[in-house]
């Protein structure tokens, strides 16, 4: 059975699937809460290897340097396969604020299984280049990371595509991946190959914003999310950049704050669609 959450907007269909042997769905209140019942036939269920385990969700906690200069204005993109796509790593607020640390979801298409993930690639969009402290990857909700790299120093490592000094990227090799301690199971993530039971409102907004965050700057950077204005700026951004609404036992409400790069004040984007859940 799968529960395929679709994204309508006004560019198209977005969809996100998720794969479980599901025979019951509901949602619960205030928190917006889809459970699935797994069952398997009265047979039990199995770990698979450490490469095999299905990736549900990925991302990527990033701890900015700290220096006048290790923050960015410019977007950062990461990449993961072979096939060099590229996931930009844009949230609705200030990203990669020096001492900061926030965590992204990120999303490819052929990332299905560990296996799948051949390095972790950093770079920047733009000549204002970015220090990254310490790197975590995250798989499946589990809270230990099995990935961890924290970079000598206040600053960490540096990439800067507009510098002569530094390198345009940096990258964790598919072998230093797999010689981490957490790159197998242990006691912290031995249920992290099990089919998600549930997508909770952290979970559904932070993919839409992911989603969303990454797309306007493929689409070419002519949107991007709204702000709280300034002298001479529009105020577009008005509580959090993506708010979630339930609408009723199958349906969740998406509310956008956007707003149009342009000359001038930039004019508010209001993008509002529904989210519905079936299987």
């Amino acid at each position: 059975m799968k529960l395929i959450y679709q994204l309508i907007l006004s560019t198209g269909l977005i969809a996100v699937t998720i794969t479980a042997a599901a025979q019951q769905v509901t949602t619960t209140q205030p928190s917006t809460t889809v459970t699935t019942d797994v069952q398997n036939n009265g047979t039990q269920l199995t770990a698979p290897a450490f490469e095999n385990v299905p990736v549900y969700r990925l991302q990527l906690r990033l701890t900015t340097g700290r220096s006048n200069d290790a923050g960015t204005d410019d977007p950062v993109f990461v990449q993961m396969t072979a096939a060099n796509d590229s996931f930009y790593l844009v949230k609705g607020k200030d990203n990669f604020v020096q001492g900061s640390t926030e965590t992204y979801d990120v999303l490819f298409k052929k990332i299905k299984k560990v296996k799948d993930i051949d390095f972790i690639r950093l770079s920047v969009a733009g000549d204002d280049g970015v220090c990254i402290k310490k790197l975590e990857l995250l798989l499946n909700n589990e809270p230990t990371p099995i990935f961890s790299k924290e970079y000598p120093g206040l600053t960490g490592i540096c990439v800067d595509k507009g510098s002569s000094s530094l390198p345009a990227s940096f990258t964790v090799t598919k072998n230093e991946l797999r010689s981490h301690a957490g790159w197998r199971y242990t006691p912290a993530n031995m249920n992290g190959w099990k089919p998600p039971v549930k997508m909770n409102k952290e979970w559904l907004v932070s993919l839409v914003e992911a989603t969303v965050g990454n797309q306007i700057y493929h689409d070419g950077g002519k949107i991007k999310w709204g702000t709280v204005g300034g002298t001479l700026e529009n105020r577009t951004l008005w509580g959090d950049a993506v708010e979630m609404t339930r609408v009723n036992d199958n349906t969740v409400h998406f509310d956008l704050d956007l707003e149009l790069d342009r000359a001038g004040p930039n004019p508010e984007v209001d993008v509002d669609f529904d989210m519905v859940l079936f299987c």
